[in-house]
C-alpha cells in the first residue's frame, strides 16, 4: 500500500514569531510540498508557541486558521493501517528567503515579489480563516472602506525602529504618494498609539483616518508586543486575542489599494491576500551605516 508522504510544518523558535509570521513560513511550505509530492500538516503545537492558550487546544495553527489537509497524526504506540497513516513526518521549515536583514537585506522583498502569485494561490487553496474573524473584518470593510479609495500604512516601531525610521518618514512618504495617487481614507495599521495619533494629527481633519480599536504600545519605540509571555504584559486577555487582532489588521490592509509598510509579515501577508495591491517599502530609503546602525541613504 502506497501511504502518503507528510510534511510536519512547524517552528525551531516558535517564541520568536508572530502569526503572520508563521503564516509566510506555512505558504512557503505547502509550496515545496506541491512541487515535491508532499501532504502539508500544520503542527504548531506546545507551549514554546507565545500564542498558546490551553483552553482553545493545543495547535495555535486552528486557533485562527482551518486545518490545511485532512492528515492526523497517529501515535507512535498505534497501529493504523489506514491510507491516512502518515509515512514520513518531516520537521522542516523553509524561511522566505533572505529573511535575514543582516545578510542582503533588499533580497527577501525580491523573492517574495517573484513568488507572490504562487503563495496567492496556495493561500486561497489552502487558508480557511475562522469565520467570526471574516465577518467582523466585512463589517468593518462595509461600514468604512466599501466605498472609498482607501491607501494603507502599516507603521511598525518598538523592536523595529532600529532600521532608523520615524514615524515622519511614513507621514512624508504618505504626503508623498498622496500628491499623484488621492485617496479618500487612509487605515493605519500600528503596534503604537504614538504612531497613530500622530497620523490623526495630520490627516484626519476630515475624519479620514481608519483604524480598529487595538491594543497597542503607548511609545513608538517602547517594548514590542510579539513574544513570550508578553501578550498579557501589553493588556491583552489571552494570546489567542493578540493572534485575532493581528490578523484582522492584516486583512483589512489587504482591502488598500496600496501599503505602505517597512519590514513586517503583515504587510506582506497582506499584499499575498490581495495580488493587486501595490506597495512602498520604506527600508528601500535605509542603508546600513557604521557599526551596523541604519542610517538614510545619500
Amino acid at each position: 500500500m502506497n501511504k502518503k508522504k507528510v510534511l510536519r510544518i512547524n517552528a525551531k523558535d516558535p517564541h520568536l514569531r508572530g502569526l503572520m509570521s508563521y503564516l509566510l513560513q506555512v505558504l512557503n511550505n505547502i509550496k515545496w510540498c506541491e512541487e515535491n509530492e508532499r501532504t502539508p500538516l500544520v503542527d504548531l503545537c506546545g507551549p514554546s508557541y507565545w500564542l498558546h492558550d490551553k483552553e482553545y487546544g493545543d495547535n495555535i495553527w486552528e486557533y485562527f486558521f482551518a486545518p490545511v489537509s485532512d492528515i492526523t497524526l497517529v501515535p507512535d504506540d498505534e497501529d493504523d493501517d489506514s491510507e491516512e497513516r502518515v509515512e514520513d513526518i518531516t520537521r522542516f521549515l523553509l524561511p522566505v528567503k533572505g529573511y535575514n536583514m543582516d545578510v542582503i537585506q533588499y533580497e527577501w522583498i525580491r523573492y517574495f515579489t517573484e513568488t507572490r502569485k504562487d503563495l496567492n494561490k496556495i493561500f486561497k487553496k489552502y487558508i480557511k480563516i475562522r469565520a467570526d474573524i471574516v465577518e467582523d473584518v466585512e463589517d468593518f470593510w462595509k461600514q468604512n472602506m466599501q466605498d472609498e479609495r482607501v491607501l494603507g500604512v502599516q507603521i511598525r516601531g518598538t523592536d523595529t525602529t532600529k532600521y532608523g525610521l520615524k514615524i515622519q518618514d511614513y507621514i512624508d512618504e504618505t504626503h508623498k504618494y498622496l500628491k499623484d495617487n488621492p485617496a479618500t481614507k487612509i487605515y493605519v495599521a500600528s503596534d503604537t498609539h504614538e504612531a497613530l495619533n500622530e497620523f490623526k494629527k495630520e490627516f484626519d481633519g476630515m475624519g479620514n483616518v481608519l483604524h480598529l480599536p487595538l491594543t497597542r504600545q503607548k511609545n513608538y519605540q517602547g517594548a514590542s508586543i510579539n513574544g513570550r509571555n508578553n501578550w498579557s504584559m501589553a493588556g491583552f486577555k489571552s494570546p489567542k486575542d493578540a493572534g485575532d487582532e493581528i490578523l484582522k489588521e492584516t486583512m483589512l490592509l489587504s482591502r488598500c489599494y496600496h501599503i505602505i509598510h517597512q519590514k513586517s509579515s503583515v504587510a506582506l501577508c497582506a499584499l499575498i491576500m490581495n495580488i493587486n495591491t501595490t506597495n512602498t517599502f520604506m527600508l528601500e530609503q535605509m542603508e546600513k551605516g557604521k557599526r551596523g546602525k541604519w542610517i538614510r541613504k545619500k
